[in-house]
């Protein structure tokens, strides 16, 4: 009886542990800000409406998101450059034409001071 008891309760705790490094893990991102994107993507980004950046990227969260200077502002966008490892986190600034369709036309990728 006492040993059913002990491979209960031992059991019950590698349950338990195994739930939480699985929670501890970081999610794959899957688009928006949280994916991991590259230059190439972002400068491809140019000519797009405000629509087709905003179902990409989300909807910009920065203080600097003023709809009337035209321009979207993204304070942490997951960054990978060639030859490195692992991604960064930088600030990406998204300007819009003032007339027509207001399509981009400049996309700005800058340090992150942390």
């Amino acid at each position: 009886m006492r040993r059913s008891h002990i491979l209960k309760s031992s059991f019950l705790g590698a349950l338990c542990s195994a739930v939480l490094l699985a929670s501890c893990v970081d999610p794959i991102p899957k688009g928006g800000t949280d994916r991991i994107w590259t230059i190439r993507e972002l400068e491809a980004m140019k000519g797009k409406t405000r629509d087709e950046v905003r179902s990409e990227m989300g909807k910009a969260t920065g203080v600097y998101t003023i709809d009337a200077k035209g321009r979207w502002h993204y304070p942490s966008v997951l960054i990978h450059y060639e030859g490195e490892r692992e991604p960064r986190k930088m600030i990406v600034m998204v300007y819009f034409s003032k007339f027509g369709e207001q399509r981009c036309t400049l996309v700005e990728v800058r340090e992150r001071m942390d």
